[in-house]
């Protein structure tokens, strides 16, 4: 049985099904056909493949997995196109995605990122979806970029772009 969203042997599951719809949902209505999935969500939720219930990703879709909270394991090398590190994300210049997930990350990650990768992802990204909702971290966004608010239920994500 998967942890109810606590971090298990350093690895943060996921368990919030509005975490997950919003994932799908979203790369469904703006029909990625790039997707960047800073932390993985699609392993932390315990997916062995670009299905969870009835929702999918095509296999059309190109995926870039960042794995930030677990060990890469072959059934990932099959969910996921490519899997890099923030490192050599930043060196990718001539990168571009649909669309960018980081859903459910550590409090402290895009506090501590926020002025490397956030600035990388709006150059090279279409839509970044986001659910660090810390004072801190949204205070800097609105200050440089606009925030749409998305509320499923009783859940808050932003997008840029």
């Amino acid at each position: 049985m998967i942890p109810d969203n606590k971090s298990f042997s350093n690895v943060s599951y996921i368990t919030n099904i509005n975490d997950i719809y919003v994932y799908f949902e979203l790369s469904r209505m703006y029909e990625a056909k790039s997707i960047l999935d800073i932390g993985m969500l699609l392993a932390r939720c315990g997916a062995l493949s670009r299905q969870v219930k009835d929702a999918v990703i095509s296999p059309d879709t190109f995926m870039c997995g960042i794995p930030l909270y677990l060990d890469v394991l072959p059934v990932h090398t099959v969910m996921y196109d490519s899997i890099a590190s923030l490192d050599s994300l930043y060196d990718d210049t001539d990168a571009f995605f649909d669309i960018t997930f980081m859903l459910d990350m550590d409090q402290n990650f895009l506090r501590e990122h926020k002025e490397r990768l956030l600035p990388y992802l709006v150059e090279h990204t279409a839509r970044i979806i986001f659910n660090d909702t810390s004072p801190e971290v949204i205070d800097y966004l609105k200050a440089r970029y606009p925030l749409t608010p998305i509320y499923v239920d009783d859940s808050t994500y932003f997008m840029i772009g």
